[in-house]
Formats: C-alpha cells, structure tokens, sequence
C-alpha cells in the first residue's frame, strides 16, 4: 500500500500550519494507532493507519475546491462562538469538510477560497509564494483628517508604502476606477489592513469587496454562492505556487 510522511499528511488533510503541527509532534500531541510520535517523516499508510492531533482523528479526504461569494454581515469562520451569522450553513452541500483559505472580515464581501487541502492553503496564505488577492474599494473622504487629493496624491501612496502599528504595508497597485472608487491588489492579508490604511489617510472605506486570488476570479457569482473550481482555474492557481 502507498505511504505517506506523516507530516505531509497531516498538512495535506487539516487546516493546520507547518508550525502548527511542529509544535503538536513536539508537544507529544500525535498520536497513530493509540501511539504518540514526535517524528514528522515517520511513513503512514493513509485510510488504514489511525492519526490523531489531540482528540481530533484526521482523515484521509478526496480533495475538492470551491470558491464563494461571501455575502456582507456573515463571519468569516465555520463555528461563530458569539453565534452571529457564519459560513457553516454554506457548506452543508459539500460531500467533503472543508475549511476557508484566509481571512475576509464581516462587513466586507467577496471571492472567498474552501478546501480541504491544507498544503495548498497554507501556500496560498504564505508571504513566500506572494499570491495576489485584487479589491474593489469606496471610500468616504473624512474632510478634518484628509490632506491628500484622493487620484492623484493617495494613489502613488498607498504603492509607495507605509508604516501601520504593525509593520510596513504597500499596495501591488492602486488603480482609480471613479470618483470614490480604487482596485487595489495585495499580496499579503494582515487584520482589516485595506481598512486601516485609508483610515490612516483620512477615508472610511464603505464597502469592500475581493474580486481576485492569484488567477481565481469571481466573474460573475452571486452573493452566497458557491461553485467549485474547474480543473483550468485549479492548475492556474497550483502553477503560481512552483
């Protein structure tokens, strides 16, 4: 029967990070057959050896890929602990678990990734491979806090670059698209940070909507729907991580 690493296989089938799961075998939080190991490279034979992290059993799944339009209003999380609207109820149609790649905030919407790759996931989500993620922005200007002539003076800014109580942050780029209205792109995916820089330039952003991952679009998906990926946007998206 074909093995697998260990450690490929847990990435492979949960939503763990590689650090994450580092700590877990070093933790002695491991466990296959009833047996704790610490050694990643140890080889398992999927679907017939039994894999434990802690309480939870991981299974070897078929791996599927989906991609969604998440609504306004709803948590980007599968299990909300304050019990608001959440992205559980989407799923229910789907023959595999599956989890959200990245993060989408509540009052913003949008193309949002599901898959029960954790490989893939955490390449889309890692600084290292640079996966572009493109935004629709409105902006509200706050007339007591703005300086800056929003086309022809915020836009050159926001590539340039500048620094937030958590680091550095520059655009891939801003392109004007109205009055009110930017696309921007970014390559990384830091807490409401689109957010948080406009406001730091004196503009309220009223709506916000991602558009783009890497070579996925959201074309023409209606809010709260779902659809999986076809085998062209797959490879695309799998090419930009080799």
């Amino acid at each position: 029967m074909r093995q697998s690493p260990l450690l490929s296989f847990l990435s492979n089938n949960s939503s763990y990070s590689r650090r994450d799961l580092f700590a877990f075998l070093k933790d002695k939080q491991v466990k296959v057959n009833q047996v704790v190991v610490t050694d990643g490279s140890m080889p398992i034979i999927p679907n017939q050896d039994v894999v434990k992290v802690g309480r939870q059993i991981i299974k070897n799944h078929k791996k599927v890929y989906f991609k969604f339009n998440k609504p306004v209003g709803v948590v980007n999380s599968l299990n909300d602990p304050k019990h608001r609207k959440d992205l559980k109820s989407y799923i229910k149609k789907c023959k595999e678990p599956v989890f959200p790649v990245g993060r989408l905030d509540m009052d913003s919407e949008g193309l949002l990734l599901f898959t029960n790759n954790g490989e893939l996931a955490n390449q889309i989500m890692h600084p290292k491979f640079e996966i572009e993620k493109k935004y629709v922005v409105v902006v509200k200007k706050d007339d007591e806090k703005n300086t800056l002539k929003f086309k022809s003076e915020l836009l050159p800014r926001l590539e340039k670059g500048l620094f937030l109580d958590d680091g550095p942050i520059a655009f891939k780029s801003a392109l004007f698209l109205k009055k009110d209205t930017v696309e921007v792109v970014l390559t990384e995916g830091r807490n409401r940070i689109i957010r948080r820089v406009f406001q730091h330039f004196g503009y309220e952003v009223v709506s916000l909507k991602r558009i783009e991952i890497g070579s996925v679009k959201l074309n023409q998906l209606k809010a709260g729907q779902m659809t999986e990926l076809s085998l062209h946007e797959l490879k695309s998206l799998q090419s930009l991580m080799t």
